[in-house]
């Protein structure tokens, strides 16, 4: 039968290749990344295009949290989401930001 510290022993041995094995791990995949995008171009007017094609639900990542202050998370989300699927429904030139501040 096995002492309990040669349990606390073998669980220590254990966690210390786990930890090995996910940093090797985390080092190849940061090397990948760099490789990935070294040259990576972000031309800003096609940022701002994007966005404002997206009808601006990706604001709704920063709106929620501050909205989810006043009203709750759960409820903010539920905003969030109605307001962005209306704005979404409109096309272009109706922003989620617009359909928020008609619905107070």
């Amino acid at each position: 039968m096995l002492q309990p510290q040669e349990v606390r022993g073998a669980r220590s041995a254990m966690m210390d290749i786990a930890l090995e094995r996910g940093r090797s791990l985390t080092d190849e995949v940061l090397t990948l990344l760099k490789e990935v995008i070294r040259g990576l171009q972000v031309p800003p007017e096609r940022m701002t295009e994007n966005v404002n094609r997206s009808g601006g639900p990706i604001s709704a990542e920063a709106v929620t949290p501050k909205l989810g202050h006043k009203i709750g998370r759960q409820a903010a989300h539920g905003v969030i989401y109605h307001a962005a699927q209306e704005a979404g429904s409109r096309g272009r030139g109706q922003d989620l930001l617009e359909v928020l501040s008609r619905h107070p």
